[in-house]
């Protein structure tokens, strides 16, 4: 989807380099009004009383991404948080979850058409209650955690009381990389009905996306 057919959306970027300004014009033309570029979360303390907003982005990598977050979370817990990182480092992204951000795109110091594109959809939605992550970063943490996973079982999942039996079976198809079609081939129901079970399960299990049910999976896996 283009994010020019999408609705508005209000954000503030947070980035202690200020390498997120550069996004801010371009990010205008994709349907995302930024209201304010700092480079402090608590800055944001400033805004005026009325200015909500859909959502915040935070640029860096390394200790200031978490404390970015807290601080956000402080000024406002419910506004959503996507992290634009440096690099498709699986320990970014990880830390980026683990502090509470919704999202994490790439971002290079140079914007470019494409990564403009996917920040846009990416603030889009985030601001309306999804996830997002690059799609270099999620393919490159499902193939390191499949590679972990080879020969291992999943035992442990037979013991949650509130997942079923078909929930495991998505859960674990997840944690080796498989797409909702695959899953669905495998196990002979709809894409729809694997979407269904995998919602469901995420829910129970305190999970937001795909990538922290394998990153999940990986911690409780257990040699076969």
């Amino acid at each position: 989807m283009s994010p020019e057919r999408l609705d508005p959306i209000a954000v503030a970027l947070v980035d202690p380099r200020r390498r997120l300004r550069a996004y801010a014009d371009h990010l205008e033309a994709r349907r995302v009004r930024v209201v304010a570029v700092v480079s402090e979360a608590r800055v944001l303390r400033r805004l005026p009383a009325d200015c909500a907003l859909d959502a915040v982005a935070i640029g860096g990598s390394g200790r200031n991404v978490p404390a970015a977050i807290a601080a956000v979370r402080e000024l406002d817990g419910e506004v959503p948080v996507l992290v634009c990182g440096d690099s498709p480092a699986r320990d970014d992204l990880l830390d980026a979850l683990r502090a509470g951000a919704e999202s994490y795109v790439v971002t290079p110091a140079t914007p470019r058409a494409d990564i403009m594109d996917e920040l846009a959809l990416a603030l889009h939605a985030t601001a309306h209650g999804g996830t997002w992550v690059s799609p270099g970063v999620a393919r490159h943490l499902v193939t390191e955690v499949r590679d972990s996973m080879a020969g291992r079982s999943f035992a442990s999942l037979a013991a949650l009381p509130n997942v079923t039996r078909r929930e495991r079976q998505v859960l674990e198809l997840i944690g080796v990389g498989c797409t909702y079609r695959e899953i669905s081939e495998r196990l002979f129901i709809s894409a729809s009905t694997v979407k269904t079970h995998a919602h469901s399960a995420l829910r129970k299990l305190g999970l937001r996306n795909r990538v922290e049910v394998v990153h999940w999976l990986s911690s409780m896996s257990t040699a076969a």
